[in-house]
């Protein structure tokens, strides 16, 4: 009779992997976009070999390629895994338990905690948002540590007219440092034993995975909207919507034009305005815009009213980011490099609370909406009624 020989180094390896499938916390790297399993949930910690999604944005393409037909579901659940490191294999393996679990009507086993909790973290990161854009209205700066220090550099123009023996003037530059710690949101689910033993016609978990990533999202946008509100304000802001005589009021080109001229003037390139709904609709129909031709297409951008978009007008160098989450009486003209999206690390963290009989699950995420160049950036008011 012969036995299968068990070695050192597979006693070793089969250790390493029962200890990579029993950590209860996902780190998400936001330099390298990827999403790392760890023991630690004090510190961001991405250890060697613990690299379980490496590309969040995959996940995204993935759901779209889906959706689009051309890869099917194992395609889209399992090309997003590190192959390198054999967390493919494992996801395979943790897949197929689960089905076998659900098909007994039995919990499936709880040493396949590493893949739920990257599962909860790469479903709140992967999921594309199309109720918002303001999120996409900053300059997103990756950043692993709660504090970042932010240099504003300030230059100096050269002299002119300097006259045959005269000193020539000594020009330096500054640059300001500033200092930012980004603010913690947070999401709490709990997944009670009982959710897998009874038949639903609804994936309850996952719908709840993927509110908290879209509230995630909508947060962000709401922090970002409220940093770029606080935007001085720009003289001259008056109802775009405004008619006399059949033509418009007021001419929105010179206004957004006066705001685009102090941004030129500290040195900023305008090339961006956030804008609610009602206020880019009084925007495109306006007759200093569209002209007084019947047959231009003034519903430009319209074809779903108050749906969140981004926009680019031809003849004009700016991307309107148009969301509902703007007040609809304001519009901010700015340089996208003036306000920072500071992201910072992501976690999730599960936990066993036996005596209540659920599997509870903790998101955290750190980010900060900044106003860096304050010079660079205004608010037009009033220019919607």
């Amino acid at each position: 009779m012969s036995y299968t020989q068990f070695t050192h180094e597979d006693f070793d390896a089969e250790y390493q992997k029962r200890q990579k499938l029993q950590s209860r916390v996902a780190w998400y790297n936001p330099k390298e976009d990827a999403i790392y399993l760890s023991d630690n949930d004090k510190s961001p910690n991405y250890p060697e070999g613990m690299k379980v999604i490496p590309s969040v944005s995959n996940i995204r393409k993935a759901k779209e390629l889906k959706s689009q037909g051309k890869i099917n579901s194992d395609q889209a659940r399992f090309s997003i895994y590190n192959v390198k490191d054999g967390w493919q294999d494992i996801a395979n393996e943790y897949h197929s338990n689960r089905i076998k679990a659900r098909v007994a009507g039995v919990m499936a086993p709880q040493d396949f905690t590493g893949i739920e909790v990257t599962n909860v973290l790469s479903t709140m990161l992967g999921l594309p948002e199309r109720n918002f854009v303001l999120q996409n209205a900053a300059t997103t700066i990756p950043t692993p540590y709660l504090d970042v220090r932010v240099d504003v550099w300030t230059g100096f123009d050269v002299a002119e007219d300097i006259k045959t023996g005269a000193e020539i003037p000594t020009g330096q530059g500054t640059f300001a440092a500033t200092t930012y710690t980004l603010k913690l949101n947070a999401a709490h689910i709990a997944r009670y034993d009982e959710l897998d033993m009874r038949p639903h016609y609804w994936d309850i978990w996952r719908t709840n995975l993927e509110n908290i990533a879209r509230r995630m999202v909508k947060k962000k946008a709401q922090l970002i909207q409220t940093e770029l509100e606080t935007a001085t304000t720009q003289a001259g802001g008056a109802d775009w919507g405004a008619v006399t005589s059949g033509l418009s009021t007021n001419n929105p080109l010179d206004q957004i034009g006066t705001a685009a001229d102090t941004i030129v003037s500290n040195d900023g390139i305008p090339n961006s305005v956030a804008l609610h709904d009602r206020a880019y609709r009084d925007l495109v129909t306006n007759t200093f815009m569209k002209g007084t031709a019947q047959n231009y297409n003034a519903l430009q951008g319209q074809e779903l009213p108050g749906q969140a978009k981004t926009i680019t007008i031809p003849g004009m160098q700016f991307t309107f980011f148009v969301d509902n989450l703007m007040t609809n009486t304001l519009a901010i003209v700015y340089d996208k490099m003036a306000i920072a999206a500071f992201q910072g690390p992501t976690m999730t963290a599960a936990y066993r609370d036996a005596i209540h009989r659920f599997d509870g699950y903790i998101v955290t995420d750190y980010f900060l909406a900044k106003i860096t160049q304050t010079g660079k950036i205004r608010k037009l008011t009033a220019v919607s009624a």
